[in-house]
């Protein structure tokens, strides 16, 4: 997808590896088919919005960069989610998304103010290395604290 225009929502066939080529303004996915994704090294430039989008498998966005804001408010990951080094520059809202199995987050950078609130963590979320410029967010920090030993792995600029 190459495009300075908005894109509506998509519910046409995408291939499952949208890496490089996603290098949208700004982006509207709706219902992604069934089956692993993948938008590892993608660079969206303006906003993304995953709102409400459905993941009926493992959804990859390892090395992505997302400009001015990410919106998953209420995004579905079936099977999980892997945001692996991604850059968050502006806004990331995850508000009542729902994680299945994991949702991993190593090495994440959140430029802005991260949105965790009514957030579903399934059996597995990771934060080592992640770094929020204004606070962790106090639904990540208590899922952390109940579950691992890595609670004090996320930071902030503060720290």
């Amino acid at each position: 997808v190459d495009s300075q225009a908005p894109m509506s929502s998509l519910t046409v066939p995408i291939p499952p590896d949208l890496s490089p080529a996603c290098r949208a303004r700004n982006t509207d996915l709706g219902t992604v088919p069934s089956g692993d994704t993948r938008f590892g090294g993608a660079e969206f430039g303006g906003y993304a919005r995953f709102d409400g989008t459905r993941f009926s498998g493992e959804v990859g966005f390892e090395g992505a960069k997302f400009g001015e804001a990410a919106r998953f408010g209420g995004a579905e990951f079936g099977w999980g989610a892997w945001f692996l080094g991604v850059k968050f520059g502006g806004y990331a809202n995850f508000d009542g998304a729902e994680f299945g199995w994991f949702a991993v987050f190593d090495g994440a950078e959140f430029g802005g103010f991260a949105d965790f609130d009514g957030v579903e963590f399934g059996e597995i979320a990771m934060f080592v290395g992640a770094e929020f410029a204004q606070r962790v967010p106090a639904e990540v920090a208590s899922y952390l604290a109940s579950r691992s030993e890595d609670a004090r792995s996320p930071t902030t600029s503060d720290d």
